[in-house]
């Protein structure tokens, strides 16, 4: 029986794209031990989930699991306070351990 694996989640609006968040990210994501790690990347701007399915990107992200919050902090009105209790109400019942906010 394996022992369980630490829930550890990113969330930002750049870990995808030409930004130095996620020129960085790049070089990080893949050195998880995804044996012993569970990664989320919570990402907060819609245009993230395009760059998710781009082949380029399967390399970086290997096995993680990917979720949308919202609409994001860079859309036409601003980010409404209830989406943020969603977020965090999210992000709580999914058991992570460690969130490393990349946002800004």
């Amino acid at each position: 029986h394996a022992p369980p694996r630490l829930h550890v989640a990113f969330i930002s609006s750049d870990l995808l794209r030409d930004h130095p968040v996620g020129n960085i990210m790049s070089h990080i994501l893949p050195l998880h031990d995804l044996s012993r790690m569970q990664i989320t990347l919570y990402i907060v701007h819609e245009h993230q989930q395009h760059f998710a399915s781009q082949a380029e990107n399967k390399h970086v992200l290997g096995d993680v699991r990917i979720v949308m919050l919202g609409r994001g902090p860079h859309v036409s009105s601003l980010y409404h306070p209830q989406e943020s209790e969603e977020a965090a109400e999210l992000v709580n019942s999914a058991g992570v351990c460690i969130l490393v906010d990349l946002v800004g």
